[in-house]
């Protein structure tokens, strides 16, 4: 029973630790409103921003906002999008 506490704790304090915070994260193209609520981070994008790596014009077009963090090794990502789309 002790070996399993252990094992718990362990395993709690290892996910705790890789866990990223969003606020801890960057920004490549901030938008002008962001907040992060209870875990959610929830942004506005401005119109007329993209990411196309090479349009059919032959341009990159890269403006829109990303929210991000530089990790090492073996990444998992887990992302739900929602919005009212126009």
């Amino acid at each position: 029973m002790k070996r399993l506490f252990i094992l718990i704790v362990i395993v709690l304090c290892g996910t705790t630790a890789f866990t990223q915070n969003l606020a801890n994260m960057s920004w490549y193209n901030k938008p002008a409103k962001a907040c992060i609520k209870d875990g959610v981070l929830n942004i506005t994008v401005e119109p007329a921003t993209d990411y196309w790596r090479i349009t059919h014009y032959g341009f990159i077009r890269d403006n829109g906002p990303f929210h991000y963090t530089e990790q090492s090794g073996s990444v998992e990502a887990s992302v739900k999008i929602t919005g009212a789309y126009r």
